[in-house]
C-alpha cells in the first residue's frame, strides 16, 4: 500500500486532481478518498439541474456510467 500527501503545486488544481494524476502515473488499481461531507452533487451545486445526493454506492454510479 501507498499513501500520496500533497497537491501538485499547480494553482487552479485541487488535491483531489492530484491524487488522481498520481494514481494514473503509478498505474493504481485503485483509488479511494475519504471525506467528511453531507453528500455530493451530480453537476457544480450551483447549476439548477445539479441534484444532491446524500449517499452513492459504487453500483449505482458505474450502472449510470455504462449507460
Amino acid at each position: 500500500m501507498v499513501i500520496f500527501a500533497g497537491g501538485t503545486g499547480n494553482p487552479y488544481f485541487s488535491t483531489d486532481h492530484g491524487a488522481v494524476l498520481r494514481a494514473l502515473e503509478m498505474e493504481a488499481q485503485v483509488i479511494l478518498k475519504a471525506t467528511n461531507v453531507d453528500g455530493v452533487y451530480t453537476a457544480i451545486e450551483e447549476r439548477p439541474t445539479a441534484k444532491f445526493l446524500p449517499s452513492l454506492t459504487f453500483k449505482k454510479r458505474s450502472s449510470k456510467a455504462t449507460r
